[in-house]
């Protein structure tokens, strides 16, 4: 098994080797953004880390804008990433309800994704052009990275 604790700045380096390892280079990039702006919440961001000390899991939550008739901050888990070898043994739902539950302790609005509409529902998610939200960003994602 596995603890689920906040993310420290000496876990970075590792953070990115598994985000890299598992999606793109860009998607580690964008993390190391984030952690520079104010939207970052490291209290909010968790990661896996086995018997041995070793992570091999992450989850973030950060505030971003949901724009209509009224503009609401909101959070968005992105992303969730856990070391290849390791998937599907559990550690990204214990990520996932870890970061969940203390967003719900803070009393947050909502919790957005970006991810795999086939995996979060398990959460209590659901697809958020349900509820009028569309991401219009998505169509400018570069290729590769």
């Amino acid at each position: 098994m596995v603890e689920i604790r906040a993310e420290r700045p000496d876990d970075f380096p590792v953070i990115r080797e598994i985000i890299s390892e598992t999606m793109r280079t860009l998607t580690a990039d964008l993390v190391d953004l984030i952690r520079e702006s104010a939207d970052y919440m490291p209290q909010l961001s968790r990661v896996a880390v086995t018997a041995s000390q070793e992570v091999v899991g992450y989850v973030m939550l950060s505030r971003v804008k949901l724009m209509g008739t009224r503009t609401r901050s909101v959070l968005s888990l992105a992303p969730l990433a856990v070391r290849e070898r390791l998937q599907r043994s559990g550690i990204g739902s214990a990520l996932v309800h870890d970061v969940v539950e203390a967003a719900d302790q803070t009393g947050e609005l909502a919790v957005v994704f970006l991810g795999h509409a086939d995996y979060y529902p398990r959460f209590g998610f659901a697809p958020a052009r349900q509820l009028g939200i569309g991401a219009p960003w998505r169509s400018h994602l570069p290729e590769g990275g």
